[in-house]
């Protein structure tokens, strides 16, 4: 026997997991791009990069 299943399914929120904002990686772009143009790229600090965007380092963690 089968189940009636809507044809339709609804999306979930998600829950307890981080949301990812576009405006954030838009900054976190931004700054590393900034900062490999002033320093180079090997000397790009993902700290600096994170500091810059007003993130913190697992932001670019879960990005990338």
């Amino acid at each position: 026997m089968e189940r009636n299943r809507s044809v339709v399914k609804s999306r979930r929120k998600p829950s307890g997991a981080a949301v990812q904002r576009a405006d954030l990686t838009d900054a976190l772009y931004r700054a590393f791009f900034e900062e490999w143009a002033e320093r180079g790229f090997a000397a790009i600090s993902l700290e600096r990069v994170a500091a810059r965007a007003g993130a913190g380092k697992a932001a670019i963690y879960r990005r990338f």
